[in-house]
């Protein structure tokens, strides 16, 4: 019921390979839905998850569901290791069993940041674990504007910005739930 999400500011939606109708069809549930929601004006926000190797999001052609999907996505948070195993399924293998060492370089989260910014999201945020945050912003100025209701009036100093930040230091109370 789109009503729900008329006038607000930031749609979220998490985790669509643990929802077969979200990955089935290159992604064209998931990519109409998110359509809908930013033809009302309101921001688009996408985290993603690990699809289990084993299952049949497992062996989903991901390239083309994001391809299919992004365009549609203003902010788009998965983790590396998602969107390795997405995008570059070889890479993702050969980090996971220590042939390449886990510990991203620059030069990939450029590459991996081009290639999901130039399937049309306008932020990619990327989660590295225990490493912090990668953030990069597309440097088309006309797609930041079509960023919905949460980039209303558009940041200042926003466009083409790369931002690394680590982990903050925490007391843990508790490990249940997402994220």
């Amino acid at each position: 019921d789109l009503d729900k999400v008329r006038g607000a500011l930031i749609f979220h939606f998490g985790y669509p390979p643990i929802m077969r109708r979200m990955y089935l069809n290159d992604g064209d549930e998931l990519a109409e839905l998110l359509r809908a929601v930013r033809a009302l004006g309101v921001t688009t926000s996408l985290d993603m998850a690990q699809p289990d190797p084993n299952s049949e999001a497992g062996s989903v052609d991901w390239a083309r569901v994001l391809a299919n999907v992004l365009p549609h996505v203003d902010l788009f948070l998965p983790s590396l290791d998602e969107t390795l195993f997405m995008l570059d399924r070889p890479r993702y293998d050969a980090m996971q069993s220590g042939v390449l060492d886990r510990t991203p370089d620059s030069e990939l989260l450029h590459a991996v940041s081009d290639r999901l910014l130039a399937m049309g999201a306008a932020v990619v945020g990327l989660k590295l674990g225990d490493r912090g945050l990668y953030l990069r912003t597309t440097p088309d100025r006309v797609r930041l504007q079509r960023a919905g209701a949460a980039f209303d009036p558009l940041p200042v100093g926003w466009l083409g910005r790369e931002l690394v930040t680590p982990c903050f230091t925490a007391t843990v109370r508790g490990t249940t739930g997402a994220g």
